[in-house]
């Protein structure tokens, strides 16, 4: 049974006809860390996470990246988004300018002052790429890196 909280918001965008024209992007450019410090609180982590949503989005439920089991980020190949050694780790910045080329953006010369020089392109939005970092359930001691989730209508 969907919770008022989503009957709400469904029926506010749907209302206004949006639904089509929106991709939510809700993402945090550091995490905490999985041990508490002297003062039994939790400082940044440079693992942080990004879930980006799009109505009927080909590129969607699929979870691109993954934590070892002491939370560092495993690197990935940019182009396959498979797990490769000899690939990079997934920063905000990638996700940022994959954003910017998805969206039609990555030519605007209103953001030419915050130019991504020197950073890999991933191929997130690339619906031929499929992922196999997520498994049927979260597992302890393992977190993702980035999610792509499309909603039916």
């Amino acid at each position: 049974m969907p919770s008022a909280q989503n009957s709400y918001a469904e029926a506010c965008i749907g209302s206004k006809g949006i639904a089509d024209r929106i991709t939510l992007v809700i993402g945090s450019d550091f995490g905490r860390t999985p041990f508490y410090n002297s003062g039994a609180g939790k400082d940044h982590w440079p693992v942080g996470s990004v879930i980006v949503m799009e109505k009927n989005a080909a590129w969607g439920d699929r979870v691109v990246g993954s934590t070892d089991n002491i939370q560092n980020a495993r690197k990935i190949n940019p182009g396959t988004l498979q797990r490769d050694e000899s690939g990079t780790i997934i920063y905000p910045k990638h996700v940022r300018k994959a954003l910017r080329g998805y969206l039609g953006l990555a030519d605007d010369l209103r953001f030419a002052p915050f130019a991504f020089n020197n950073t890999e392109d991933f191929s997130f939005f690339n619906s031929s790429n499929v992922t196999t970092q997520a498994s049927a359930g979260p597992s302890c001691g393992t977190s993702d890196n980035f999610g792509l989730a499309s909603r039916d209508s």
